[in-house]
C-alpha cells in the first residue's frame, strides 16, 4: 500500500513541478517575445554601433554654420568628409560616399552660382542676351532641384542600409 501512496505522491509533485516550469516558461516567452529580445540578444551588433556613430555625426554636420550659403555648404561637405565610416560595412560606406557626392554637386551648384546682386545682375544681362530670358535662374533653380533630390534618395538609401544593419536611426 505504501508504493501506491508513494507513487501517487511522486506523480503529484512531477505534475505539480512540471506544471509550475512550463508557467515559468511561458510567462518568460511573453515578456522576452513582447520585448523583442531574447536571452541570447547581447544588444547591437558592432557594425551597428559604428554605423550609429557615423550617424551621431553626419547629425552634427549642419550645426553652427556660417550664414552665408556658400561658406556653410563647403563647411557640412568637409565635415562630412572628416567622418570616418572605416569601421562600417562597404555597402554602407558605399551609399554614405554617395550621399557625401551630393552635398558636393550641390555645394558645386551654389559655388558655380552669382555671389551677390551686382554679379547676379550681370550675370542675368550677359545670359538674356544669349538668348536666356530668364537670365539663367531655370538653369540654377533646375540644377538645384536636381541636386537637392540626390541629396535625399542617397540619405534615404544611407538610413535603409542602417536600418538594415541594425543601427538605430532615430
Amino acid at each position: 500500500m505504501k508504493t501506491n501512496y508513494m507513487s501517487q505522491e511522486c506523480a503529484f509533485a512531477h505534475h505539480v513541478s512540471t506544471r509550475w516550469i512550463s508557467t515559468l516558461l511561458f510567462a518568460f516567452a511573453i515578456l522576452f517575445g513582447v520585448t523583442g529580445t531574447t536571452a541570447c540578444d547581447s544588444g547591437p551588433s558592432k557594425e551597428a554601433k559604428q554605423i550609429e556613430n557615423v550617424l551621431e555625426q553626419d547629425s552634427k554636420t549642419q550645426l553652427n554654420l556660417p550664414e552665408n550659403e556658400r561658406e556653410a555648404i563647403q563647411v557640412i561637405v568637409i565635415r562630412m568628409r572628416a567622418i570616418d565610416t572605416s569601421g562600417c560595412p562597404g555597402e554602407f560606406r558605399a551609399a554614405y560616399e554617395r550621399h557625401i557626392h551630393a552635398w558636393e554637386g550641390m555645394r558645386d551648384q551654389v559655388l558655380s552660382e552669382p555671389d551677390g546682386f551686382l554679379e547676379g545682375a550681370l550675370v542675368g544681362l550677359l545670359n538674356g542676351l544669349a538668348g536666356d530670358f530668364t537670365g539663367g535662374t531655370a538653369d540654377m533653380a533646375q540644377a538645384r532641384n536636381y541636386w537637392s533630390a540626390q541629396i535625399r534618395d542617397t540619405w534615404n538609401e544611407v538610413r535603409a542600409l542602417a536600418m538594415q544593419y541594425g543601427a538605430d536611426i532615430r
